[in-house]
C-alpha cells in the first residue's frame, strides 16, 4: 500500500485509497507471496534432500565401521581375512549401491518425479533375479556361516554324505567357500 500511495504521489495524484489502487495493491502482494511460497518451497526440499544426503553419508559410514570392526578383523589369521574379505567386498559393494540408489529415488521423488513405476520395474526385477540365484545365495551363505561358526578344525576327521555315497576323510583345508578333506585313497 505505501509503494501504490508514492506511486500515487509521484504521478500527482491524491493518494486517495480508491478501488483501482487497491486493486493494484492487491495484485502486488499477492505476486510478491507467490514468489516467496516458490522460494519457501524450494528451501524445504533443498533442506530435504540435504537430509537425504547427510543420512546416506551416515549409513555408509556406519556400515564401512560395522564391516571392517566386526567381521574382517574377527579372524586371526591372515588368509582367513582374506577369505573373508574375497565373500564381503561384493556384498559390501552391493549394499553400497543399493543405499545409493534408495537415495537417489528419494531425492528424485522429492523433486517431483514419481518414482512409483520405476520402483515397480526394478522390484519385479529383484524378484526374478532372487528365485533365479536362490541356489547359489543359500549355498554363499551356508558356507559363510560354516566359515565362521568353524565347527571343525584343519586335522579334524569328519564324514560327508552325498546321496548315497560317503566320504570319511581329514580336513586339509577350509576356505571361504569350500573345505578340501583328504580322503584315505589320496584323493581330495
Amino acid at each position: 500500500q505505501g509503494l501504490a500511495e508514492r506511486a500515487l504521489l509521484a504521478a500527482g495524484r491524491s493518494p486517495s485509497y480508491d478501488s483501482l489502487t487497491a486493486g493494484r495493491a492487491e495484485q502486488l502482494l499477492g505476486g510478491f507471496k507467490a514468489g516467496l511460497a516458490r522460494v519457501d518451497r524450494w528451501l524445504i526440499v533443498g533442506y530435504q534432500i540435504m537430509l537425504v544426503v547427510f543420512g546416506t553419508w551416515v549409513l555408509l559410514s556406519w556400515k564401512d565401521v560395522a564391516v571392517s570392526r566386526f567381521l574382517l578383523h574377527r579372524h586371526d589369521t591372515a588368509q582367513g581375512r582374506q577369505d573373508l574379505d574375497r565373500i564381503v567386498t561384493p556384498i559390501n559393494a552391493a549394499a553400497t549401491w543399493a543405499l545409493l540408489v534408495a537415495s537417489g529415488l528419494l531425492v528424485v521423488q522429492l523433486l517431483g518425479v514419481d518414482v512409483r513405476p520405476l520402483l515397480l520395474l526394478t522390484g519385479g526385477g529383484s524378484v526374478v533375479a532372487g528365485l533365479a540365484s536362490q541356489q547359489l545365495l543359500a549355498n554363499a551363505v551356508s558356507g559363510l556361516q560354516m566359515y565362521m561358526d568353524r565347527p571343525f578344525r584343519v586335522g579334524d576327521t569328519i564324514g560327508l554324505v552325498s546321496g548315497v555315497t560317503s566320504y570319511v576323510g581329514e580336513v586339509a583345508e577350509i576356505a571361504a567357500l569350500r573345505t578340501h578333506i583328504a580322503l584315505d585313497d589320496g584323493s581330495t
